[in-house]
């Protein structure tokens, strides 16, 4: 039996979760897979709350298992021998070491709206985590550079980020992000606390315009928000201080990191550093 037609099989011996479980680890960048993943795990969770019935989820299965073996497919040979040696091998033994806390950078540009620089602040983040002293403690998540709402949950459930960033648009009453045809969309504040109200993070970050009211609303631990207005380049210069600083820490200190991105910031630009503002437990921190 070749490699491709062993790994469908193992589909009904692992089970369908837990061989795309197995190949979202070889293959973290995937993102059909990453994406079929989050689907799969939110489907079983609305079948556990009660919001779907066994039919439903059964319908939704198939469909993931179709997708499955279409993603399968399409994957070179290196790829499919790489999942084969996993999957055909005894037992991965269990590993003691600590897992990274995972970096969730969410961004939403589209045409009709302002362009910013969403791409700079990602490369200026990234080269903050590869010089820290602390980056194996860390993960940097690929990127949605075009984020929509589906695409957030998708991440949310099947990674569960220690932090999520974004970067984008927000007025008062929530943020923009993208549709499937990459028109601006509005997220509101509401929505997005039922979000995030299923997953537990240590950090928001809201590097937006007018996004202190949406972080004191979504601050059941710590969230950052802007304000007011906030220019391009200050939300870039704040936001690669802000993780410099935190993962070249010991242990992770949002306040303290908070508090001397800010001072870098206000050597750039004094006024842009009273934007910035910092809330836990929807309480705002006066540091």
């Amino acid at each position: 039996m070749n490699p491709l037609e062993t790994i469908k099989n193992k589909a009904s011996e692992l089970g369908l979760l837990q061989l795309i479980t197995e190949i979202c680890t070889v293959l973290p960048s995937n993102n059909d897979f990453r994406n079929l993943l989050g689907n799969m795990r939110l489907t079983e969770y609305l079948l556990h709350s009660g919001v779907s019935d066994e039919s439903d989820y059964r319908k939704q299965m198939a469909k993931a298992r179709l997708s499955c073996f279409f993603f399968l497919e399409s994957l070179n040979q290196s790829e499919i021998n790489a999942i084969h040696s996993i999957i055909s091998g005894p037992p991965l033994p269990t590993l003691t070491t600590k897992k990274a806390k995972a970096i969730f950078f969410t961004a939403a540009n589209p045409p009709d709206t302002d362009p910013i620089q969403i791409g700079y602040e990602y490369d200026k983040i990234s080269q903050a985590l590869k010089v820290s002293q602390n980056k194996l403690q860390w993960s940097l998540l690929p990127p949605l550079m075009a984020g929509t709402i589906n695409n957030l949950t998708n991440v949310l459930m099947a990674d569960n980020p220690t932090i999520v960033h974004f970067a984008g648009h927000g007025i008062q009453t929530g943020i923009y992000l993208a549709t499937d045809d990459n028109k601006r969309k509005l997220i509101k504040t509401s929505v997005l606390t039922q979000v995030f109200a299923s997953f537990k993070t240590e950090c928001i970050f809201l590097n937006c315009c007018c996004s202190s009211e949406l972080g004191e609303a979504l601050s059941s631990s710590y969230a950052i928000g802007m304000n007011s207005d906030v220019a391009d380049k200050s939300s870039v210069i704040f936001s690669s201080a802000f993780y410099g600083l935190l993962t070249n820490a010991d242990s992770p200190d949002y306040e303290k990191a908070f508090v001397l991105s800010r001072a870098i910031l206000a050597s750039n630009s004094p006024k842009q550093a009273q934007i910035p503002e910092i809330w836990k437990a929807g309480n705002k921190l006066n540091l």
